[in-house]
C-alpha cells in the first residue's frame, strides 16, 4: 500500500512539474530561479533573447554578473532586505548588460519562497523589458530640451497684444499653428482670433484686472491651455506671458507651443506604463493568489480598466459538458456566475469556436447576438490559452453608442490575454503543487502510524483467512449436501425406473428439482456478490409504485398467505430498481418466517425524502452480540439454519447501490425489524 502511495505521489508531483515548465517556458516575460547567492539555476527563453544570451552562459553565472556595475550595490541592498527582513519581495528598475556592452532597461519583481519555518529557500524573478519605454522617456527629453531651444530663439509662436487686446505682433511659427497671416492677424482681437468662446471673458477680466492693479497671477508662469485655429479645431498649448513697457506703453508678449505632440506621447507612455503596471500585477498573482477564483476576479477586473470599461465577464471551459462557464463578472455581468453557453454561442462562445479574438462595433446588429441584452454596444471577446488548450474566454463591452474597440485596444487585449493564461496555467500549477504537499504530509503522517496498520493488517489478515476457511466449508457442506441428493435420486430413478411406483417417481424428481434450484440459488448469490465487490452491478431505477412491489413480493410466499401482512403503504413512490427490491424484500421475509415467528408485518413510511420498508416479525430477535457482523459476508449465528451466510451482505450491497441503505433494529416489544431505506420517487 505505501508503495502504491509513494508512486502516486511521484506521478502527480512529476505531472505538476511537468506543468510548471511548461508555463515558464512559454512565459511572454523574462522568469529565472536563482539561488540565495544569486546563482542561476533556472532560466526562460523570454530571458535569454532579453539578455542577449544562451542559456548555458546564464546557468551558473550570477544575477550581479550581467547587471550594470551602477545598479549592482542598489540591487544587492534590496536582496538582502528580502532575505532577512519582513518583506520577502522587491521591485526595481534597472540596467543590465548585453555581452556587447550595451545596456538595456528592465522591471525586476524578485520574491523569496519561503519554507514552512519562514526561511527562504530561493528568489523567483519576473522580468519585463523598458527598453523602449526608457528610449521613449528619453526622447521625450530630448523634445522638451528642443522645446527650450526653440523658445530661447523665439522659434514657437511669438504673439504681442496692446492693452486693448489687438494683436501687434505675429511671427511665421504663429502663422503656421494658427492658420492666420500676419496681415490679416495683425490689428484683431486676440480674444477673437485664438482663444476658444467659453475662455473669453476670463481672458478679459485678466487683462483688465493687471491694468488696473499691475497684478498679473499668469505672467511669467509657463501655462498649458486650449487654443482655437483658424478653422475652429481646438488644440492643447503652453506659453509663457510676460509684459514689456516702453515709457507708458504697455505690451503683453506670449511664446506659444503646439504640445499635441508632446500630450500624445505621455498619453501613450502612460498606457503603456498602465499596460506594465496590469501585466506586471498579473504576474505577481502567480505567487500572491493561491485560491482561483480569486485570480479570475483579478485578471478581469485588471483587464477592464486596462481598455475602460465597467463592464466584463470571464468564463472557463467545462471540459466534461463541452460548455462555457461564467466565473467573474462586472457590471451587468455581476448577478450572471455561473451562467453557461456553447460553444459558438453568443459572442465568447464564437471566440472559443474560432480560437481567435471576436469583435463586433454594435452588438444590437450583429446577426448571432443573444436575447435579453439590448443595452450592449461594442463587445471585444478573446480565447485565453494554456499551452496549446483553451480553457476559457474573456470578454468586455461598451455602452455608449459609437464608441468601439480601437484595433490597438483588442492587440493591448490579446497581449495581456496571453499573460493572464499563463497565471490562470499557474495558479493550477500552484494548487495542484499544494495539493501534492498536503498528500505528501498526510503520508508522513500514515507512515508514524504504519507498525500499528501493520499489525490491525495482519489481524485483518488471520480473520478473513479464518473467514475463508469457513465459507469453505459452509460452501462445501452447501454444496454437497444438494449434490449428494440430486445424485442418489438421480442414480436410483435411473437404475430402478421400471420398479418404482409413479407417485414415489414423481416425489424423487421433484426432490431433484429443489435441490437444483438450491444450488442455483448459491450460485444466483455468489454472482450477485461478485458483481457488487466490482462494481459492475447494473442498476435499472426506475419509479415503483411501493404497495404494488410489495404485494407482488408476498404473492411468491403463497403457502404462508395467512402469516403475512401489509400495512397501508398507498400513495408511496420510490426511485429504485424493481428486481433488487424485492430480492431485499423476498430476503427480510423468508428470513422472519425462518427464524421469526409470524405474523410478520411489512410496514412502509416516507421520511425525509425516502421510503423506508419495514419488515417486522414477532420472533426473539438477533442475539446482541451478533447484530454488530450481522450484515457481513459470510457471517453466520449459531441459530443458523444453513446457507452461505451471504443473504444480508448481498441485501445491504444491493440496497447502497441504488442511494439507500439497509439496516436491523430490534422490535417492540419483542421480535427483529429489518429495513430498507429508497430514495423517494
Amino acid at each position: 500500500m505505501n508503495r502504491t502511495v509513494k508512486a502516486e505521489e511521484r506521478r502527480a508531483l512529476h505531472e505538476a512539474e511537468a506543468r510548471f515548465r511548461v508555463a515558464f517556458q512559454n512565459a511572454p516575460i523574462g522568469m529565472a530561479l536563482t539561488d540565495l547567492e544569486g546563482r542561476y539555476l533556472q532560466v526562460n527563453p523570454a530571458l535569454c533573447r532579453f539578455l542577449g544570451r544562451a542559456e548555458e552562459d546564464l546557468l551558473g553565472a550570477t544575477s550581479r554578473d550581467v547587471t550594470h556595475p551602477a545598479d549592482r550595490e542598489a540591487e544587492a541592498a534590496l536582496e538582502r532586505s528580502a532575505l532577512t527582513g519582513g518583506e520577502h519581495s522587491y521591485q526595481i528598475e534597472k540596467r543590465y548588460l548585453r555581452p556587447d556592452g550595451r545596456p538595456v532597461w528592465a522591471f525586476v519583481a524578485r520574491s523569496a519562497v519561503i519554507d514552512r519555518e519562514g526561511h527562504p529557500l530561493y528568489l523567483i524573478s519576473q522580468i519585463v523589458d523598458l527598453t523602449e519605454r526608457k528610449r521613449a522617456e528619453e526622447a521625450l527629453l530630448s523634445s522638451e530640451e528642443e522645446t527650450r531651444r526653440i523658445l530661447e530663439t523665439a522659434q514657437d509662436a511669438f504673439v504681442s497684444i496692446d492693452p486693448d487686446g489687438r494683436i501687434r505682433d505675429w511671427n511665421r511659427q504663429a502663422e503656421r499653428i494658427f492658420g492666420w497671416p500676419r496681415d490679416e492677424a495683425l490689428g484683431r482681437q486676440l480674444a477673437e482670433t485664438i482663444i476658444p468662446q467659453r475662455y473669453r471673458d476670463d481672458h478679459r477680466r485678466g487683462l483688465a484686472h493687471f491694468l488696473e492693479t499691475g497684478e498679473g497671477p499668469v505672467l511669467g508662469r509657463r501655462l498649458e491651455l486650449v487654443a482655437l485655429r483658424r478653422d475652429g479645431t481646438e488644440f492643447p498649448v503652453e506659453l509663457t506671458i510676460w509684459a514689456t513697457s516702453a515709457g507708458e506703453a504697455v505690451r503683453f508678449n506670449a511664446l506659444i507651443h503646439d504640445i499635441s505632440v508632446r500630450l500624445r506621447a505621455e498619453e501613450e507612455l502612460r498606457r503603456q506604463a498602465k499596460e506594465l503596471e496590469a501585466l506586471h500585477e498579473t504576474t505577481l498573482d502567480l505567487i500572491r493568489r493561491l485560491e482561483p477564483t480569486s485570480l479570475l476576479e483579478a485578471i478581469l477586473a485588471r483587464a477592464a480598466a486596462l481598455l475602460g470599461t465597467d463592464h466584463a465577464y470571464l468564463y472557463t471551459v467545462d471540459e466534461g459538458a463541452d460548455e462555457l462557464v461564467m466565473r467573474a463578472g462586472l457590471g451587468l455581468f455581476s448577478g450572471y456566475v455561473g451562467y453557461r453557453l456553447k460553444r459558438g454561442e453568443g459572442l465568447v462562445g464564437r471566440a472559443w469556436e474560432a480560437a481567435r479574438p471576436i469583435a463586433v462595433e454594435d452588438y444590437q446588429n450583429w446577426s448571432r447576438k443573444l436575447p435579453g441584452w439590448d443595452t450592449l454596444r461594442a463587445a471585444v471577446a478573446l480565447p485565453l490559452r494554456a499551452g496549446g488548450d483553451i480553457v476559457g474566454a474573456i470578454g468586455l463591452v461598451r455602452l455608449e453608442e459609437g464608441k468601439v474597440f480601437t484595433a490597438e485596444e483588442i492587440d493591448l487585449l490579446s497581449r495581456f490575454g496571453r499573460l493572464a493564461s499563463v497565471a490562470l496555467d499557474n495558479a493550477r500549477l500552484y494548487s495542484s503543487a499544494q495539493q501534492e504537499l498536503r498528500e505528501r504530509r498526510r503520508a508522513e503522517k500514515e507512515l508514524e502510524r504504519s507498525a500499528e496498520e501493520l499489525r490491525e493488517a495482519n489481524e485483518e489478515l488471520r480473520q478473513a483467512d479464518e473467514i475463508k476457511s469457513n465459507f469453505v466449508a459452509v460452501a462445501s457442506h452447501e454444496l454437497r449436501t444438494p449434490l449428494t441428493s440430486v445424485l442418489g435420486f438421480a442414480s436410483t430413478l435411473l437404475m430402478h425406473w421400471d420398479r418404482i411406483p409413479d407417485e414415489e417417481r414423481r416425489e424423487q424428481v421433484s426432490m431433484i428439482e429443489n435441490q437444483a434450484r438450491r444450488l442455483a440459488q448459491m450460485a444466483e448469490e455468489l454472482l450477485t456478490m461478485s458483481k457488487l465487490e466490482a462494481g459492475a452491478l447494473e442498476v435499472h431505477a426506475e419509479a415503483l409504485d411501493v404497495r404494488a412491489v410489495l404485494k407482488d413480493t408476498v404473492g411468491t410466499f403463497a403457502d404462508h398467505a395467512g402469516d403475512i401482512e401489509i400495512s397501508d403503504a398507498r400513495g408511496l413512490h420510490a426511485f429504485a430498481d424493481r428486481h433488487h427490491v424485492e430480492h431485499i424484500v423476498t430476503n427480510f421475509v423468508a428470513n422472519a418466517l425462518k427464524y421469526g415467528r409470524p405474523p410478520v408485518r411489512i410496514a412502509a413510511r416516507e421520511r425525509d425524502g425516502w421510503v423506508e420498508i419495514l419488515v417486522i416479525d414477532q420472533g426473539p430477535g438477533v442475539p446482541p452480540h451478533f447484530i454488530p457482523r450481522l450484515f457481513e459476508k459470510f457471517a453466520q449465528a449459531q441459530s443458523s439454519q444453513g446457507g452461505t451466510g451471504l443473504g444480508l451482505s448481498i441485501v445491504r450491497g444491493l440496497a447502497r447501490a441504488q442511494g439507500g441503505e439497509a439496516w436491523y433494529e430490534p422490535a417492540e416489544p419483542h421480535g427483529a425489524a429489518f429495513g430498507l431505506r429508497l430514495p423517494s420517487a
